[in-house]
């Protein structure tokens, strides 16, 4: 021990022990992880499946069209998705029929990458523009695994010098309890919310010392983890006319962000886009300002057929659990541009924008805003707001809106307004508004569509300057659509409509309608059992059909589904391995969620051998048949009675080896429901 540096220890002769004292750092250093691990497994599915959602609505109202009908076609083959959507709209005056978005899309589950190839929206940064391109995009996609930490996480460390109980406390609230031995300790990854914080760490040591670390903290969703790369790149053709043409396209185009993180407290990249007769090129960065919030800027140079400009933005966001403040700053030179601004078009010198924000659950929160917008060619334009909101109770809350906007005319605006819930899914909500030259006031009452079948409704009465107007919509769904009844009684708009909409799948070599797939979907099979409950995420969807199945229209793709059946719904004779399972979907595709209830069946008799005309009971031995490509054992006890479990009906060739003696025949299990089938006696004879 004189060997180890930093170690002392002393023999204590009277009570025969030795201490030993070492600094911390001595031990191994203790590494826990503190993100969210999951107890459970996930099942990734890549199961071939199309849909096709539709959607018709007619309209017999002042301002809207006569008859329109949308749809969108998915067709998934592993991680490839093939979409393509579509429009047609008939008025008083014309129709038009129009493909919108055609594409290919691949998501690399391991790199968290897509690639589309075809039509898709293209975008450049807080500088650029966004435009839809036919060509071809490839982009890093976080949302592929949205369990994936991509932001800087809070790490804390501390060292213990006794075996010691520690609690982790983020801004007053109990995040994890650990047991540590002595030695220096690191938590990696500890959960946090955005914004500053103060993290405390109690330590309680093996004499019932206690110990408090306070570390303060700014936690930050504009970063990327040090060494994470975030990008898009997308080149093809401007799609034009888009709506209205079906293959419009114009001049080709070059877009791409890419941002690197450096460091827990520096982002950099770069935005470009390039086109006939336009570059448009600049950086950008986002930096952590220690504990006192974030600062984003980026400049962009452009150069429009020798017309040169430049744009800039600078950013600031600060936010605690009570206070909030943000400030953005733009500025563009008169020849700047874009893909989608040009030298000529009118656009802002100076735009400006900023908000403080402040308050607690207890007062409500408070905040003002106030932007304006200096342009080039029209009026300056500017608008001050101050809003307030509280919740008076669990089911109220008071929002309260005071305005000004100045233009070529200066309006002031007041705005009240009361949140109820009502309970049963039912809320309500009354305002009122009044500015220069109006006043409104407005109720409300509206109920959300349930999960699985049931009605939803919304009605709306509005009074402006003393008029009554109505706006009434009643909805239902079930498995196999939506359907939706609205009512309009306005001074400029009345009328009604009438709406249907759902979804036609495939998967699994069978065809079924449903509620339109708006994301992914799952096909249940439990067996073959009709009548048994199915949940999402503890919400019951429906019942099984004749078949067992049933179509669950409203999956997340990537995320870890959760879907269970009911126990009380299968019969005491099965056996049920699990009854929850998670589901991972690829993006709006479907997948298959098998439940493996298997009927419990069980089989006796008894069975003798024939030897030399001499009917002998076997006992303590095998019996052996072959089902298929299955061979199953079934045990003889004493008198030959012998028992089989789950053999599904039919003739089956089966063996008996018994003292050196081996005899074959035939089985035969008849088609049963009964728990328990007795098959009586059975003889097999000696050499056959």
């Amino acid at each position: 021990m004189k060997s180890i540096s930093e170690l002392t220890f002393q023999i204590n002769e009277e009570d025969v022990s030795l201490d030993i004292t070492a600094p911390p750092h001595l031990f191994e250093k203790q590494s826990l992880d503190f993100s969210y691990k999951k107890p459970y497994k996930v099942i990734l599915t890549k199961d071939r499946s199309a849909f096709l959602n539709y959607a018709l609505i007619y309209n017999y109202k002042t301002l809207e069209p006569l008859f329109n009908i949308s749809g969108e076609l998915g067709i998934s083959i592993g991680d490839y998705l093939g979409m393509s959507t579509f429009t047609y709209e008939k008025t008083r005056d014309k129709e038009n029929a129009v493909r919108l978005i055609t594409g290919i899309t691949h998501n690399d589950r391991q790199k968290l990458m897509s690639s589309v190839f075809g039509d898709f929206s293209a975008s450049s940064g807080a500088l650029g523009s966004g435009v839809v391109l036919g060509g071809i995009n490839f982009s890093k996609n976080f949302s592929i695994d949205p369990y994936f930490l991509r932001f800087p996480s809070l790490n804390l460390s501390g060292t213990v010098e006794t075996p010691s109980d520690v609690e982790v406390y983020l801004d007053g609230l109990l995040t994890r309890k650990e047991r540590l031995s002595p030695g220096e300790f690191l938590f990696n990854d500890v959960p946090a919310t955005v914004g500053f914080g103060t993290a405390k760490i109690v330590i309680k040591d093996a004499y019932g010392r206690e110990k408090i670390i306070s570390k303060p903290y700014y936690y930050t969703d504009n970063l990327l983890k040090k060494g994470l790369h975030e990008y898009s790149y997308s080149i093809g053709f401007i799609r034009k006319d888009f709506g209205v043409k079906n293959f419009a396209y114009g001049n080709p185009a070059f877009m791409s962000f890419h941002n690197y993180g450096f460091s827990e407290y520096l982002k950099l990249g770069y935005a470009a886009e390039v086109s006939k007769g336009l570059v448009n090129l600049g950086p950008s960065a986002s930096i952590l300002i220690s504990k006192a919030g974030i600062l984003d800027a980026a400049l962009a140079f452009s150069d429009s057929e020798g017309k040169y400009g430049v744009s800039g933005f600078l950013g600031y966001s600060f936010q605690t659990k009570n206070i909030g403040a943000r400030i953005f700053l733009r500025s563009n030179s008169e020849e700047y541009s874009n893909l989608t601004m040009k030298p000529p078009d009118d656009k802002a010198e100076i735009q400006f924008s900023g908000a403080v924000g402040i308050g607690g659950k207890k007062s409500g929160f408070i905040t003002a805003d106030y932007s304006f917008s200096d342009m080039y060619r029209t009026v300056r334009i500017s608008k001050t707001t101050i809003s307030y909101n509280k919740a008076l109770t669990k089911l109220a809350t008071f929002f309260a809106i005071a305005s000004e906007t100045k233009a070529a005319e200066t309006n002031d605006e007041i705005f009240l307004g009361l949140h109820i819930y009502l309970g049963k899914d039912v809320s309500g909500s009354v305002s009122y508004t009044h500015s220069n030259n109006s006043e409104i006031k407005k109720a409300n009452v509206y109920k959300s569509l349930p999960i699985g079948t049931g009605f939803g409704y919304r009605a709306e009465i509005e009074n402006p300057n003393g008029r009554n107007d109505l706006d009434a919509v009643l909805q239902y769904q079930n498995n196999l659509g939506i359907y939706e009844v609205d009512f309009t009684n306005r001074t400029r708009d009345n009328g009604y409509s009438f709406s249907v909409s759902g979804g036609i799948g495939y998967i699994d070599n069978s065809i079924f309608l449903s509620r339109p797939i708006n994301d992914s979907f799952a096909k249940v099979k439990v067996d073959e059992l009709e009548g048994v409950r199915v949940y999402y995420y503890n919400n019951e969807v429906d019942r099984t059909g004749k078949d067992g199945e049933l179509i669950i229209p409203n999956m997340r793709s990537f995320h870890d589904n959760n879907i269970s059946i009911e126990s009380k719904d299968i019969p005491i004779n099965y056996n049920i391995p699990s009854l929850t399972q998670y589901i991972s979907p690829p993006y709006r595709s479907g997948a298959v969620v098998k439940f493996d209830v298997t009927k419990a069946q069980g089989i006796t008799g008894t069975v003798y051998m024939l030897d030399n005309g001499i009917e002998v009971p076997l006992e303590s031995t095998l019996m052996l048949i072959q089902v298929k490509d299955k061979l199953i054992e079934g045990l003889i006890g004493r008198d030959g009675e012998f028992y089989l479990e789950n053999v599904p009906n039919g003739k089956y060739a089966a063996k008996i080896i018994y003292r050196g003696k081996e005899c074959n025949f035939d089985i035969i299990i008849p088609d049963s429901t009964e728990v328990l089938v007795d098959l009586g006696k059975i003889i097999c004879e000696a050499g056959k």
